[in-house]
């Protein structure tokens, strides 16, 4: 009796059978093996290894767990979880209605006025400030390009407004003139001289940039000048001449005539 072994009859069973746990097998392989990675569906009994179900699954399910016959969404009527989802609600609702209720990228749920956009891949709805899409013009542009969700394109790929700005910025940078700079000076040249070289340093004097070299002989040009007027001013006849015990005494001793 189904009552006998704790099972409800269902459509399923009607139409492929019942095996109770002696006789159970896996309906992928036929074998009866592994039982730590088989796993029953919880409506009809169903037995599959982890790795012979479609898709494969990684590990065994923590809970309760439908087969491809059982499940189904009670909103929409589909028996597939959806394009890159999951089934949600003890596999009563798929990835694109479960959306609905909840963003499959910060799993929290929406409020009045949001912005919410759908993926043209998986159909599955989501915040649009999830996926840096702020205004109505952000989600027109993502809609007419084909917008893809975080969870359905590749890791390194923006949403499509956002690439086009990296274009259109690209595209001017491109159509950019180069602005035509005057060119730099060359380097003032090191003079080779007598046990070294004249280092190319400057100098401002009254305005004028002097290089070293060029500061050095002015200098020179100043002293030469001042030993020249020295000599003019004081003459040859004025010169002091140590031998000469009248030399340089140009007063008028007038205490001698007293």
């Amino acid at each position: 009796h189904p009552h006998c072994v704790n099972v409800k009859v269902t459509k399923i069973i009607l139409e492929k059978g019942w095996r109770c746990l002696d006789c159970t097998v896996c309906e992928g392989c036929g074998k009866k093996h592994d039982e730590a990675n088989t796993i029953l569906c919880d409506d009809c009994d169903i037995s599959y290894h982890i790795y012979c179900t479609d898709p494969p699954l990684d590990h065994v399910p923590d809970g309760a767990w439908k087969c491809k016959w059982c499940s189904l969404c009670q909103y929409c009527g589909t028996k597939t979880p959806g394009l890159n989802a999951s089934w949600f609600d003890n596999y009563s609702t798929c990835g694109p209605c479960h959306s609905l209720q909840l963003c499959p990228l910060c799993e929290e749920g929406y409020e009045d006025g949001e912005l919410i956009v759908t993926c043209t891949t998986c159909s599955r709805w989501c915040h649009g400030e999830c996926d840096s899409i702020q205004t109505e013009d952000d989600a027109e542009k993502c809609m007419e390009a084909g917008y893809t969700c975080q969870l359905c394109r590749p890791e390194n790929v923006l949403p499509p407004h956002l690439a086009m700005r990296d274009d259109e910025e690209e595209e001017i940078k491109s159509n950019r003139k180069p602005i035509n700079k005057p060119p730099s000076p060359p380097m003032s040249p090191e003079y080779p001289v007598y046990a070294g070289f004249y280092s190319n340093a400057s100098y401002m004097l009254d305005g004028v940039m002097l290089s070293e070299r060029g500061m050095q002989h002015l200098k020179s040009l100043t002293i030469e000048k001042d030993k020249r007027i020295r000599k003019r001013r004081l003459g040859p006849e004025s010169m002091f001449n140590p031998m000469d015990p009248m030399g340089g005494s140009s007063h008028d001793n007038s205490l001698e005539g007293d």
